[in-house]
């Protein structure tokens, strides 16, 4: 499966007028965008742990590369998650049509500007961000 294929449920959950699949889109967008990119590292070798530390170290690699571009991606996919938790979690919360929008286009914008990243200089990068942590237990969230 495309994980971009999450893409086009969450644009189609933004046509109703309902907090519920606001809350919905902004998930699909997040997982669109989290298991694209992890499908990307892993082409790259770099793996991303399968429990939940995963969504932490990728976004890890995204922020600790020191390419800008990439760092930018790192912070949309920060608050793509950020917004995830609060649509599936924090139900007190109101979740706006206008948030929902935002974060589809947070990951739609991923999925064009990634492509085009140079995959070796962030290889690089990440294994350089790696590196510095070797002697710790684990890398940073």
């Amino acid at each position: 499966m495309d994980a971009k294929d999450f893409l086009k449920i969450a644009k189609k959950l933004l046509r109703y007028n309902s907090e519920a699949n606001w809350r919905t889109s902004i998930g699909r967008s997040y997982y669109a965008i989290f298991n694209y990119l992890k499908q990307e590292c892993q082409t790259l070798n770099l793996p991303i742990l399968g429990s939940s530390k995963g969504h932490n170290q990728l976004k890890s690699y995204l922020l600790g590369c020191e390419i800008d571009e990439v760092i930018d991606i790192g912070s949309k996919i920060g608050d793509l998650y950020s917004q995830r938790i609060i649509a599936d979690y924090r139900l007190e919360e109101v979740v706006e049509e206008k948030t929902a929008k935002l974060m589809f286009e947070k990951a739609q914008d991923i999925t064009k500007r990634f492509p085009f990243i140079d995959k070796p200089s962030f290889k690089t990068g990440v294994d350089k961000y790696i590196a510095t942590f070797k002697s710790s237990t684990s890398i940073p969230s």
